[in-house]
């Protein structure tokens, strides 16, 4: 676990980080959670992470290049 309470945290990339709080996936844009380059975060509990699986999954089933 980090200092900023998070395990797992990794680069995504385009400037996006994400790490999880036991409960949660945090996305942190523009630099690492907890540090003053961190513009914005996003959490996205258990339901919302599912239903954006879901999404991309329809995309790429749609034939989407994602």
């Amino acid at each position: 676990m980090s200092d900023n309470g998070l395990t797992h945290e990794i680069y995504l990339g385009d400037g996006l980080y994400t790490g999880f709080d036991g409960y949660q996936i945090i996305l942190a844009a523009n630099g690492r959670l907890g540090t003053e380059y961190c513009s914005d975060k996003v959490a996205l509990d258990p339901h919302v992470t599912e239903a954006f699986i879901k999404y991309v999954k329809r995309l790429r089933e749609a034939g989407e290049p994602i």
